[in-house]
């Protein structure tokens, strides 16, 4: 009872709980979880109970309909770093188990088995739509190869409503998700998994520090790598050592003279230029403020399946198209890869990786090919705009209305909000204007793609 009372005070501090009868019936998928009054934190996973409602024959679901995708034991944990602090609306990890606790790899919302799942919470994003559109335009960009797949839901926990939240597929190693060659504990050498991130801080050897500082830093600033696959945990010192080199000698390539050689001495032999290229005009398109330097993935093969490194899983889009007040991210003129330019007191800065190369004429040319032939059709205006339609229809009639009832942001600015509209219909039409006006401005800007020394 303690913990119930507790839980209630910590949750609605500001805002007042929405209760379960709230939510009488939605056309999303619903998902309700019961922790047992046990608080939520990050780290460890607390068990719980979760079920989801969702209708193949596409009716309304209701809270007291039979569960008909999941029914079962889970554990979950808050996730996330600024959006956990920043946001009274909590994202969510979820993890799938067994009675006995081990994990059950689950086939959920339609997606490929698996038992790590994402629930994102859209909260400064008062569009809602942002982290859905992101990720969908970055399926149109076939280079990237994997992007994580994501369904709407609606959450309850507790009988509390929480909101509008986009359940999605935590990035890591699966057949169904970031597939590179299984990584065992007596392996020296093979595929892994990194990432440009904010370090948690509790483990040891959970990163490493590139030996190439970020151009334009003004505080010594250094690049930090986390270790993603094999994780911190399980990682053996062999293979952080091999991780660590295969990494110098791709920057040492980079950074020679002749990095730009087509005849097999260049970084082409370790580098997928096609990943790289759709990866960075992702970013840009959306002027992704966190592009390039957090929440940024990538990925190797072992050397007989694939050499060379590849950009992705793209990630996290809610502070993006014109949603970020700090360091230009708001302005549809300019490129996000200039962040240390413009923000080169930044604890997270951008590897040196890009502006070098941006100085290979080639690479330059099939960037502009490869925009200029994704415009003409896969993300043409139409598209664009058409996306931003689809995806607010799917939140229109309920959903967004009960969202923005438990969390009143409308008409509230919201770290780091450039924008703040009064109703949902003015934040979706500031969204469609700066994503429109981005594309223009980079389809006069790509022609003259190049960097300046």
């Amino acid at each position: 009872m303690i913990r119930l009372l507790f839980l209630s005070f910590f949750t609605g501090l500001l805002a007042a709980p929405a209760s379960a009868q709230d939510l009488k019936s939605t056309k999303l998928p619903l998902v309700m979880i019961n922790t047992n009054g046990w608080l939520i934190f990050d780290e460890p996973k607390i068990s719980a109970f979760m079920t989801i409602v969702c209708h193949e024959d596409g009716s309304e679901n209701h809270p007291t309909d039979k569960p008909d995708m999941y029914n079962g034991p889970i554990g979950i944990e808050l996730r996330g770093k600024t959006s956990q602090l920043m946001s009274e609306k909590k994202p969510y990890g979820v993890e799938l188990r067994k009675n006995d606790g081990e994990n059950l790899d689950g086939s959920v919302m339609g997606m490929p088995p698996e038992n790590d799942w994402l629930m994102l919470a859209p909260y400064a994003d008062k569009s809602l739509i942002r982290d859905m559109f992101g990720f969908a335009i970055a399926r149109k960009f076939d280079g990237l190869g994997y992007v994580p797949r994501t369904r709407w839901a609606e959450l309850m926990i507790n009988d509390e409503y929480k909101g509008v939240y986009v359940w999605c597929e935590k990035v890591k190693w699966d057949e169904n998700r970031v597939f590179i060659s299984k990584w065992r504990k007596n392996d020296t050498k093979g595929g892994f998994i990194f990432k440009l991130d904010k370090e948690s801080g509790f483990l040891s050897n959970e990163y490493w520090d590139s030996h190439v500082p970020p151009s334009n830093a003004l505080n010594r600033q250094n690049i930090r790598f986390l270790y993603q696959y094999p994780k911190p945990t399980e990682i053996t010192q062999p293979y952080m050592d091999y991780i660590q080199q295969w990494m110098k000698s791709f920057e040492d390539t980079l950074l020679s003279p002749n990095f730009a050689d087509t005849t097999g001495g260049g970084y082409r032999r370790l580098l997928d230029t096609r990943s790289f290229i759709d990866f960075m005009l992702v970013n840009e398109l959306c002027r992704n403020v966190d592009g390039y330097r957090i929440s940024s993935y990538f990925h190797k093969d072992s050397d007989d399946k694939d050499p060379r490194l590849h950009a992705g899983p793209v990630w996290d889009f809610n502070l993006a198209f014109g949603n970020a007040e700090y360091c230009d991210g708001s302005k549809t003129e300019g490129w996000a890869w200039d962040f240390n330019k413009v923000c080169g007191s930044d604890y997270w800065l951008i590897p040196f990786w890009w502006e070098r190369l941006r100085q290979d004429p080639v690479f330059c040319r099939q960037t502009r090919e490869r925009w200029q032939a994704l415009r003409a059709g896969p993300i043409s205006d139409k598209v664009l705009s058409d996306l931003i339609d689809q995806l607010a229809n799917d939140l229109k009639d309920g959903p967004a209305q009960r969202n923005f009832a438990q969390w009143p942001v409308l008409g509230t600015p919201v770290w780091p909000n450039a924008f703040v509209g009064k109703t949902w219909e003015e934040e979706l039409e500031y969204l469609r204007r700066w994503t429109l006006e981005r594309v223009k401005w980079m389809d006069s800007a790509i022609l003259t793609m190049r960097y300046e020394r």
